[in-house]
């Protein structure tokens, strides 16, 4: 499993392979990628971990369901993957 940074911090400046989820600006798509903030993604920034339990528990609190997923990209962030991806090739 591929996992990028992301941060809350400085969402309004983004860097060559950075995209951000912003509430104001795609409220769908915030909600879908079950954020609490603004966030920016940094695929500079990616580190691959097994799906196992050490990585990918359950919360102890599952308001998403019994799976440790909290999220997805809805598909009209693809764009901005996209270019962000683009931008460090």
């Amino acid at each position: 499993m591929a996992v990028v940074y992301g941060t809350s911090q400085k969402v309004d400046r983004l860097a060559a392979g950075e995209f951000a989820i912003r509430k104001a600006k795609n409220k769908t798509a915030y909600e879908i990628a079950g954020l609490s903030y603004d966030t920016k993604f940094d695929l500079r920034n990616r580190v691959e971990l097994p799906w196992n339990d050490s990585f990918f528990a359950i919360s102890p609190s599952p308001t998403h369901g019994q799976t440790p997923k909290l999220g997805s990209l809805h598909i009209g962030m693809m764009r901005a993957l996209e270019a962000a991806a683009k931008a460090i090739r």
